[in-house]
Order: structure tokens, then sequence, then C-alpha cells
């Protein structure tokens, strides 16, 4: 769609505002708060409609520290625990040391977060994932915020190295424990 420019007097028509409404980058899906359990579904969330999803998570709060927020892909509400995941992540503490991580071929992925204490709100992530809906590779771009410490911050993704088709994906930690979070996800709109 080309950009239309305004200029000076000109009106903006309820058909104009209504075309650049449809055409914003991203669109809601859903979103809500999650408490009280070691792993989450998220399932129907992938469609055909949209290529590429945002996943936004805020105010991960664990009941117990040490653990690792980890994603799997999921399929009609199964999960997918293949050993095709891998995932890398560079990054910084506050106090200037390395908050590095990897790993490769595992039934999991990893989101950057990783908080070592039971506490509120130490951590959140945004994950961009590419061609869920496809029978193509599943990769993400995905930045994370924890503690281990000190706050960290992380940067890198994670893929899915197989050409399944998902609709869906679970969060859980890394070990026994709760933790809660708020979430958002959107469709990346193809224009």
């Amino acid at each position: 769609m080309a950009v239309k420019t305004f200029t000076s007097g000109e009106v903006l028509t309820a058909a104009d505002t209504n075309t650049y409404l449809a055409n914003s980058g991203l669109v809601y899906i859903t979103g809500g708060t999650k408490s009280g359990a070691n792993s989450y579904a998220f399932d129907n969330v992938f469609t055909s409609e949209y290529q590429n999803y945002r996943i936004v998570v805020d105010q991960l709060s664990l009941a117990t520290g040490g653990r690792a927020i980890r994603l799997q892909f999921r399929t009609s509400g199964a999960t997918n625990s293949v050993a095709n995941y891998n995932y890398g992540y560079t990054g910084y503490r506050a106090n200037g040391t390395t908050y590095n991580t990897a790993g490769q071929n595992l039934t999991f992925c990893e989101v950057g977060v990783y908080i070592d204490t039971g506490s509120t709100e130490l951590g959140s992530f945004i994950s961009d994932i590419f061609n869920p809906q496809l029978a193509k590779r599943t990769r993400a771009l995905s930045s994370g915020q924890g503690f281990e410490g000190a706050a960290g911050w992380r940067n890198g993704g994670f893929e899915f190295y197989g050409t399944t088709q998902f609709d869906g994906f679970l969060l859980g930690l890394s070990s026994t424990g709760n933790f809660s979070f708020t979430y958002t996800i959107y469709g990346w709109r193809n224009v």
C-alpha cells in the first residue's frame, strides 16, 4: 500500500482512517495473566491469518528461584518434545559480567530469561516468531531480562529445525516450582 501524504487543510476521511488502521503492524490476538502453575499452554494462537507473531511477557515472578523460562511448540493440543530445538543468547548483567547461554538439539528452547531468586517481577521477554504455521523451520528472535546475582539482559533467539506446522506453544520452568506473568500475543499483519 502506498503511503498517502496529507496536506494542511485536507480532510481525513473515514475511509482513509479505516485503511490505515487495517494496515497497521501488530494485531492483538490475546492477552491476560497466568498464575500458580509450572507450565502454561497457549493453543490455537498461530493461524493462517498471520505468518509471524510477537509474544510479550512481563511481570515474571517465581515462587522459587534458579529457573530458566522454556518454550516448546504445540500442535492440536500436543507439545512437541522432539530434540529439534536450538537456542543461543549473549548478554550482560548490570554488574558488567557476561550473561550468556546456549543449547543445541534439545527437547525445548529458552527465551532468554533466567531468575535465580524467588521474587516478584524480576523478568520479562519479547519473542518474534517466524513461520510457526508453515511447513518450514520455525525461528525466533528473542530478548529477555532476568536476574542472576544482578539484573541481566540477553539478546538472541531460538529455532525448531524441523518442518512441523504449529498452532500454539507451551511456556514452562526449567525445574519444579510455579511462576506467574502477564502476556500479550500479537500477529504481524501481512501487508
